[in-house]
């Protein structure tokens, strides 16, 4: 792992006009967040390094004061603490705390966990599966990520690491970011029990289908695994860039030396192959993807390469598209086709004949418990507000 060596000023304003942003909804921008958090109290420290087993428990709330998603008392081995904590200090490093998504508002709940099992264990005792939050593993230069919807249960057995580097910006050339891309697909999205694949799939459909927006759960999640190794100082990973050529859905800016600093930048372009489209169409979507990279290449002359990433989530792959590979090359854009792995195809469950459902048989007691019909719960259910979808984006 590099050491991050510190650029004088004049190497940092070859990028000071790069603001970094922050993707995604608002959970996805709390683990970003998290992430530069992780940053922040390494870079205080200096050299000094953590204990390995020092960790902390950061857990989403929208309203930490009123509904923190942690327990404030009754902790069992561990010693409890309600107390607020401020993000600019970075000395914040241990126990558990209830966080919004920019982590300008930390309340402290448990003052420490004695190993990062016992971190574990905490969490598969009081966290639940519809909660977000960020175990930092300080000693251990990784981040355990928990998003919404992943069973609690399984994931404390196999959650996926986001590992920390903190990368010399000086050493970063697309073909380390080539090598990157292809660490990410193989370790969070070929398979379908990757970090990144549990959120883009979805899983209770009884045949291969992406949930809505998946070329945004695709950009988030690259975003958050490339955070995890540029540190944010001289080293930005942005969404969405507006460009002569369009615009670009990752790029990743930096000074490339020390002596003599120079801008240079790299451009993602991020294309989903969907399961229901016909391969034309999905190639046509493919192909349009690398005119985008080669725009954003040809029209911003610190452009170093331009990547155009072609996720492909289809079923059936005994066609390969065989235009795409011709095409980047042509346009001197590096095409990275990566195959993405389906759930199987599930059956129908068909209940046996004459069988009673388990809210109706005989001396079952209704789980709501309330004697609701079902015209009220009806009524209740469009009430009731439903999370809002991401934004779609170009």
């Amino acid at each position: 792992m590099a050491t991050q060596s510190e650029f004088d000023p004049s190497a940092t304003a070859v990028v000071d006009n790069f603001q970094p942003a922050i993707s995604g909804d608002a959970e996805a921008r709390f683990v970003q967040a998290a992430i530069d958090y992780f940053h922040a109290c390494v870079e205080v420290r200096g050299g000094e390094k953590f204990p390995f087993e020092q960790s902390l428990l950061l857990v989403y709330s929208e309203s930490p004061d009123t509904d923190p998603g942690l327990p404030t008392s009754g902790l069992q081995g561990l010693q409890s603490c309600d107390k607020p904590r401020m993000k600019a200090a970075a000395t914040f490093c241990e126990g558990a705390a209830s966080s919004t998504e920019n982590l300008f508002h930390l309340r402290q709940l448990v003052s420490s966990f004695p190993g990062v099992e016992d971190a574990l264990l905490f969490i598969r005792e009081h966290l639940h599966d519809d909660q977000t939050f960020a175990l930092l593993l300080f000693g251990q230069s990784r981040i355990l990520v928990h998003q919404r919807g992943s069973e609690v249960a399984s994931w404390v057995h196999a959650p996926n690491p986001i590992s920390i580097d903190r990368i010399d910006p000086a050493t970063i050339t697309p073909k380390l970011i080539e090598q990157q891309l292809d660490k990410f697909h193989a370790d969070y999205l070929a398979h379908v029990p990757g970090y990144a694949a549990r959120v883009i799939w979805d899983l209770k459909s009884l045949t291969p289908a992406l949930l809505p927006d998946a070329e945004w759960r695709v950009q988030s999640a690259l975003l958050i695994y490339l955070k995890g190794r540029y540190e944010n100082t001289v080293a930005f990973v942005d969404e969405e860039v507006p460009n002569n050529g369009g615009r670009v859905d990752v790029r990743i800016a930096r000074a490339t030396s020390h002596a003599v600093p120079k801008r240079r930048v790299t451009m993602i372009e991020l294309k989903v192959l969907y399961p229901h489209k016909s391969d034309k169409d999905n190639e046509l979507w493919g192909l349009d993807g690398i005119e985008q990279a080669r725009r954003y290449k040809n029209t911003n002359p610190d452009t170093d390469e331009a990547f155009a990433c072609v996720y492909d989530a289809r079923p059936n792959k005994a066609n390969m598209l065989p235009l795409l590979g011709p095409q980047a090359l042509a346009d001197k854009v590096v095409l990275k086709h990566h195959l993405m792995d389906t759930p199987p195809t599930k059956r129908p469950k068909t209940p046996k004949a004459g069988a009673s459902s388990p809210a109706t048989a005989p001396g079952r007691r209704r789980s709501t418990g309330a004697q609701t019909t079902g015209a009220k719960r009806a009524t209740a259910a469009k009430k009731s507000p439903g999370r809002r979808s991401p934004p779609k984006t170009a």
